[in-house]
């Protein structure tokens, strides 16, 4: 091959890779964006008061595609963010957050991770829900959207 039939054929090769990229592609090739819900239901849960969260902690989540259609979680993680009050070195009042991280597997939070959540939980935490792995229709993993929750 010549490099005037080279820079002919990777000339080619420029041009029509823009215009495949452009064409429709089978469903197969989408990309699907999964979001998460605590307990199954899609009402606002980024502000909850405390009897709320205490309610809704202990249920499974959910995750859903962009078609709205369920699909299995596989993993998350949970991260707290608990807030107090302490003392600095001087006496004088600070509030500080502690983060604890907990792994769980399946769409529920074990039952001892949830009674930790109502008795020590309190206005001001966070929770965040992050790394929420889901199986999708095409049976392979794929990271959903998380949530993350302040008690009020």
């Amino acid at each position: 091959m010549t490099i005037s039939s080279k820079s002919s054929a990777v000339l080619l090769l420029s041009l029509l890779l823009p215009v495949y990229s452009f064409t429709n592609q089978p469903s197969s090739a989408r990309n699907y964006e999964y979001t998460s819900y605590l307990a199954c239901s899609s009402m606002e849960t980024s502000t909850l008061p405390k009897k709320s969260f205490d309610s809704l902690i202990a249920l499974p989540l959910c995750a859903k595609d962009s078609n709205k259609n369920s699909v299995p979680i596989q993993s998350f993680e949970i991260i707290y963010a608990e807030r107090g009050l302490y003392q600095d070195s001087a006496g004088l009042p600070i509030i500080f957050t502690d983060y604890s991280t907990f792994q769980c597997e399946g769409n529920t939070i074990p039952k001892s991770l949830a009674s930790l959540f109502v008795e020590r939980s309190y206005k001001g935490d966070t929770v965040s829900i992050e790394n929420v792995k889901v199986k999708g229709a095409d049976s392979k993993s794929h990271s959903c959207q998380g949530l993350k929750m302040i008690i009020k």
